[in-house]
């Protein structure tokens, strides 16, 4: 049902949102199988800057290779459940 999906989460270690954020979205993964990637953008700015990420956390949906949505913010699973299903 996903196959087509990836979620990309951006984050950075000394972020206290997205520590509280990352145990939401990793139950979230793992429950739907959905591919994902946690990104810290200490490590990996350039990929931050590719999607534009001006904030953390922030999560990025992508189906077919092509952005169908950024979130900034945390996010409840029942929000994650939302977004992923209005373009699956």
């Amino acid at each position: 049902m996903y196959e087509n999906i990836n979620i990309l989460k951006f984050s950075m270690k000394n972020c206290q949102p997205c520590k509280r954020y990352a145990p939401i979205f990793n139950e979230f993964i793992e429950e739907t199988g959905i591919k994902s990637s946690n990104v810290d953008i200490d490590e990996q700015h350039e990929l931050a800057s590719k999607y534009n990420v001006m904030s953390v956390p922030t999560t990025v949906f992508i189906k077919n290779g092509e952005v169908v949505s950024t979130q900034t913010g945390a996010m409840s699973k029942p929000a994650l459940r939302k977004m992923v299903e209005s373009f699956a």
